[in-house]
């Protein structure tokens, strides 16, 4: 192991070029390596006693993210601030957290429909759109499917300071992901947060108004799941059955439907069962 590590850090002394910069805060630096190689400084000894020469004192060192790292004089308390304002707008900034997540999903799940999502996400995703946020669930969804739990409450996270404007569109996602996340909390045996999850969906939902899904979701969603299996016999057809998988978690979790949690659980074992299968 220690011949591995120190063959890796060659590499890195060898192949990656590290500049020291000033930010746009007086007195607070950081070290540039083209965006990939950032975060990997932190195990290389000699550039930060290069750093603290340069600056003459000790270093306080924060890393944001994977490809910023930040640092300033440990007896500088002025720009120590600074540097701990930036660092806690880098975390408060939802588009640049987002991107870490999604990022690091991407390079860690090797399936084509997570993949696929992680892509369009990257490119467009407005919390405000609901074509975005579907994109959002789905891949919250997929991850679980894909036994991905941790990765998929990272996503389910990422609509947890959604706000209730009236649109049910919009917060649709936002109720669904809360659930989903719920849902994992509870196979893990963690109470407190799903309760507090399910206590701020139940606030904006209308229990007397259950019935009305009821045949919607026994027939009409099983007559499209079957007509797209009609359509196309020799591929598991997912669309419909995604449906009824998030319906089926949403109202399961969050309770007080009609419709039975027994049922619910064989339908949503039945699906993600049948859905893991796909690659």
């Amino acid at each position: 192991v220690q011949l591995l590590e120190g063959k890796a850090f060659e590499n890195l002394y060898r192949d990656i070029t590290y500049r020291m910069v000033e930010s746009k805060e007086a007195g607070v630096y950081g070290l540039v390596a083209g965006g990939d190689f950032e975060a990997e400084a932190l195990c290389l000894l000699g550039i930060w006693e290069d750093c603290s020469e340069e600056l003459q004192d000790d270093l306080l060192i924060a890393v944001p993210t994977k490809d910023m790292v930040l640092f300033t004089r440990a007896d500088d308390r002025k720009s120590i601030r600074k540097m701990m304002k930036q660092v806690q707008q880098i975390f408060e900034d939802k588009e640049y957290v987002m991107q870490e997540i999604i990022e690091n999903i991407m390079g860690t799940v090797n399936k084509k429909k997570v993949q696929s999502l992680c892509k369009k996400i990257l490119k467009k995703c407005s919390f405000k759109s609901k074509n975005d946020l579907v994109n959002v669930s789905d891949l919250a969804t997929w991850l679980y499917i894909y036994e991905y739990y941790d990765e998929a409450i990272a996503v389910c996270d990422l609509l947890l300071d959604l706000e209730f404007t009236g649109n049910y569109s919009i917060w649709w996602h936002a109720d669904y992901t809360a659930c989903l996340k719920a849902r994992i909390l509870r196979e893990k045996n963690i109470i407190d947060s799903r309760k507090e999850l399910l206590e701020r969906v139940n606030g904006h939902r209308h229990p007397e108004l259950y019935i009305n899904g009821v045949d919607w979701y026994r027939i009409t969603v099983n007559k499209n799941i079957q007509s797209d299996d009609d359509y196309s016999p020799n591929r598991i057809n997912d669309g419909w059955r995604m449906e009824k998988l998030k319906h089926a978690i949403m109202y399961r979790e969050a309770g007080g439907h009609p419709i039975s949690d027994e049922e619910f659980e064989a339908d949503i074992r039945e699906i993600v069962d049948l859905l893991k299968q796909v690659k």
